[in-house]
Parts: C-alpha cells; structure tokens; sequence
C-alpha cells in the first residue's frame, strides 16, 4: 500500500468519426436514439445519442468495417434498425472507416411500429410481476426493439413496442 507502480502506457491511435441524421417517417429528427457502432460479431464498440435535432457524431472509431444501429428510447414506438434500413444483424450493411477521416450521412429513418401486450397470471389469475416476455419473428430472432424482452410489472401486465409488421411468436 501506497507503492506507486511506473510504466502502465498507452499509444492511442487516431480513430475515425460516422456522423448522421435519425429521423422519423415526416423527416423530423428523433431525439435520444442510442446509436450503436458493432463490430461484424454484433458487439457494440462505441454508444452515441441523437440530439433534439435527430443529428449524431460517433468519435474514436477504429479503422475497418462496422455496422451501425439504431435503437429507439424505449418510451417510443419506433421500430430499431441497422444502416441502410436493414433488420436483421446479418444483413447489416458494413460502413468503413479510415483513421483520421468522417464518414457522413449514415442517417436512419425510422418507422412507427405496432405493439404486443398482454398479462401473465398464474393459475388462480393473480398477476406474476417480472416475469420475462421475449418477442420473435417467424425465424426465431428476438426482436431487436428494447434489448429484446421486456418484464412484466407488479400486476403482470406487459407490452412490448416498436414491433414491424407481420407474424411473431410471443415468449413467456
């Protein structure tokens, strides 16, 4: 204790930036939409937020290929998307990077969606709080809205938002 211990270093490179616009379907920025830079393993590497204009800077963003999410506020209906208004994660369009430069307009509109929502009761008809509701399209991918599930509240009642036309499965 009280030993101070050298030479811990770094060398940062310089990053590259991605900006853009996220906008709902009237071209009207959408503020607080977490934008996500993933790698091509879908792991988020950098977090930014949209401002009250719908505008977005991603700084320090390491040279290569990355794909750009688009996830809504949860207190909204929008329906979360990858650049280039793709939905699933695998046909994500890669944006490149290079160090030093801005890559520009790599904007988003996005969609209202539908909702699902319901209660989960036990057998007596007493709601169950907390339990896990998980919503899937026809392939079995969660849903990408909201982290993918959403718990129900203290009396059982759930509803999950932003959810893209056509048939889901519903999981309890």
């Amino acid at each position: 204790m009280g030993q101070t211990t050298t030479g811990i270093n770094a060398q940062l490179g310089a990053g590259g930036t991605i900006t853009g616009r996220v906008t709902d379907e009237s071209g009207n920025g959408i503020n607080n939409v977490s934008v996500q830079i993933r790698n091509t393993d879908n792991y988020t590497i950098i977090w930014t937020g949209t401002d009250s204009s719908g505008n977005y800077t991603a700084r320090g963003v390491p040279g290569g290929n990355w794909k750009v999410f688009f996830q809504a506020s949860a207190y909204t209906n929008y329906i979360c998307e990858f650049y280039n208004d793709k939905m699933a994660v695998e046909n994500a369009d890669l944006v490149n990077v290079t160090p030093g430069q801005t890559v520009p307009n790599i904007d988003a509109q996005l969609a209202e969606g539908g909702s699902i929502s319901g209660r989960v009761t036990d057998i007596s008809g007493n709601g169950i709080a907390n339990a896990i509701i998980g919503v899937f399209d026809i392939t079995n991918n969660m849903w990408l809205n909201r982290g993918g599930s959403v718990l129900t509240d203290e009396n059982g009642y759930y509803s999950f938002t932003g959810i893209p036309e056509g048939n889901h499965k519903v999981s309890f």
